[in-house]
């Protein structure tokens, strides 16, 4: 086993991600079990990943509350590894209590926001934001019969400059996990602690439903749904859940694309949360779910299988026609229509090889039937452009057969 600066035993690896692993280590000093997170040999040789990976340690070094991780040591001496010598927890992430409980309960879910948000008030205080906020970065530990959070990976972290200070990264760069990154940041725009806020009221939509707000697809077409798309109330969409309104408030408050309309603070959105379980709630209160399996409970309809056909615009060019085609052998009913048809006799409209103009203009046209349009699957700017336009999603080219079924049925449900 690996000697480390002659201190640290390396005993296992326990993590990994883009700037290096985490291994569980012995300090033969001390005599105690820690946790070392090494720098990855090719990322060190860029002086802005050092730089980056000393700040994290630096935060950690000025930070009190007992739900940051305590750091003992940063050794940067060159030849050598860069590292950190941390305390080493003792428990599970959230996003791995996901994976085997599938969701938690509204009360479980707002200690585990609340106590997330106690750390980062202090955080904010002193100039940082997180940027990372997400199940996986949320570690749960126990505390005799209590369970506690410990916010983990301040790695991206940004730090307001002191005067005269250099800054570490420009806005513009969008830094974070796409499920979970405010609409600001996905838009390269100036941030500021509100983007936490958001991330925070992103993980709670997931642990109380299973999934993030808007799902886990593409990078681009997650990021565009941050921007545009509106998220659907929890109550009316899992009203099995048995989720409180107020905390359904509190979680789409956390979710306002601007800025200046969530909380103005950690300490805020965390008394409104832990004041809405004392709210009333709505619905039979139903199980979790099976667990082991890893899908967000479906959204309620109204009624059961729609009559009404999905419609796909002239279909003479090939894009058209194959779209039909997969549609069709997904078990769609399906039917063309020109544009001077009543589209209220749809059940959706699907759109290939159409400029967005043209979209535009049935959006306007369809009223309350959901309009979908079909374009490459790498062109981030259009798939924004035809959410602003009001598209109510975007399907990606080459078609995938499992992700346009998925797509219908959503838009399917939104049609009821």
């Amino acid at each position: 086993m690996t000697l480390l600066a002659s201190r640290y035993r390396l005993m296992r690896e326990i993590g990994a991600g883009g700037m290096g692993t985490v291994w569980e280590a012995v300090d033969e000093q001390l005599q105690r079990m820690v946790a070392v997170k090494i720098l990855h040999p090719d990322v060190a040789l860029g002086p802005q990943s050092i730089e980056r990976f000393q700040r994290e340690a630096l935060i950690l070094a000025k930070l009190r509350h007992p739900g940051t991780v305590h750091i003992y040591e940063m050794s940067h001496a060159r030849p050598g590894p860069i590292f950190i010598a941390m305390e080493l927890l003792e428990g599970r992430s959230v996003a791995g209590a996901l994976d085997s409980e599938l969701i938690f309960s509204p009360e479980r879910s707002v200690q585990i926001a609340a106590g997330a948000l106690e750390c980062l008030q202090e955080a904010h205080g002193q100039g940082v934001v997180h940027r990372d906020i997400k199940p996986s970065n949320l570690f749960l530990v126990k505390d005799g019969v209590e369970e506690r959070v410990r916010v983990l990976d301040f790695g991206i972290a940004w730090v307001t400059p002191a005067p005269g200070q250099p800054k570490l990264t420009a806005t513009g760069n969008s830094f974070g996990t796409p499920a979970y990154m405010s609409p600001e940041i996905c838009a390269g725009k100036p941030f500021d602690l509100r983007a936490d806020l958001y991330a925070i009221a992103c993980t709670l939509h997931e642990m109380l439903t299973g999934a993030p707000p808007f799902g886990s697809s593409s990078s681009a077409e997650v990021m565009a749904a941050h921007l545009y798309r509106v998220p659907a109330p929890l109550t009316e969409a899992w009203p099995e859940l048995n989720i409180p309104k107020a905390l359904d408030e509190a979680v789409l408050r956390g979710l306002a694309k601007v800025p200046s309309e969530r909380f103005a603070s950690a300490a805020q959105m965390r008394e409104a949360l832990l004041e809405s379980l004392h709210a009333p709630r709505e619905g039979p209160l139903r199980g979790a779910g099976k667990k082991n399996r890893r899908q967000a409970p479906s959204p309620a309809l109204e009624g059961g299988t729609s009559e009404l056909p999905l419609g796909v615009l002239e279909p003479s060019g090939e894009g058209a026609v194959g779209l039909m085609t997969a549609l069709g052998m997904l078990g769609f009913a399906v039917l063309p229509f020109h544009e001077e048809y009543d589209l209220s006799g749809f059940a959706a409209i699907i759109l290939a090889a159409e400029t967005l103009e043209r979209a535009a203009a049935l959006v306007a046209q369809a009223g309350k039937t959901p309009v979908l349009f079909c374009g490459p699957e790498d062109d981030s700017v259009l798939m924004a452009k035809a959410i602003e336009v009001g598209i109510y999603d975007y399907i990606p080219l080459p078609l995938d057969a499992r992700d346009l079924k998925k797509k219908v049925e959503r838009a399917l449900r939104r049609r009821r």
